[in-house]
This record gives structure tokens, sequence and C-alpha cells, in this order.
């Protein structure tokens, strides 16, 4: 029963992180069937995307681009600064160990995705 749970949850965390859109702070940056556009002219945008919360000087995520694609590192954290999430993609799929905490930064479950 314990590990159906366990399953569920991770197959649910997969779900959500896999189908979320994540806004972009910048308005001039697009996202356009998963690859990030810049600005009118449609360059594939390559760089970093840090989201911060609104109610502190906290980061949210950061995310790395490579012509449009999510590429690199992928961390994500809480309000109160510790580690959420920890992960990479490689042209926008999720690839090798993710982690994810809890709050007060304990391992709460780890998976590994295959290309």
């Amino acid at each position: 029963m314990k590990s159906t749970i366990k399953f569920l949850f991770i197959l649910g965390l997969t779900l959500f992180f896999s189908c979320n859109n994540k806004n972009i702070s910048n308005p001039s940056n697009t996202v356009n069937s998963g690859e990030l556009l810049r600005g009118s002219d449609s360059n594939q945008y390559t760089g970093k995307i840090v989201k911060y919360y609104l109610e502190a000087d906290q980061k949210k995520y950061e995310e790395y681009y490579v012509s449009g694609s999510k590429s690199g590192s992928y961390y994500s954290w809480f309000k109160n600064g510790n580690i959420k999430v920890y992960g990479r993609y490689s042209k926008n799929k999720r690839v090798g160990l993710w982690k994810w905490y809890s709050k007060d930064g304990e391992l709460q479950y780890a998976f590994v995705y295959k290309c």
C-alpha cells in the first residue's frame, strides 16, 4: 500500500512538472510548443531563466535553455530557501536523477529518467 502511494505521488509529480508551462517573467519572451522564443524576431533563447517569489527576494526556480529548449540543470526552492527539486533537462525532456525534498530539507523521492 505504501509503495503504491509513493508510485502515485511520483507519477503525479511527473505529470505536473512535465505538463506545467511556466510563466516567464520577461514579457518579451514567449513559450511556443515547448520552446522559448525571444522577442518578436523569433530567435530561440539560450541562457538562464530565474523566477522569484513575489513576497520575498528568494528564488522560486532556475532553469537553462539552449536554442529555445530546456537543457541543463533545473532547481526549485521553497520560500524558506531550502531546495525543493533538482534535476536536469535535455531538449525539453527530463534526464537522469531527479530529487524532491521536503520543506525541512529531507530527501522525499528520487527518480531516474531515461532518454
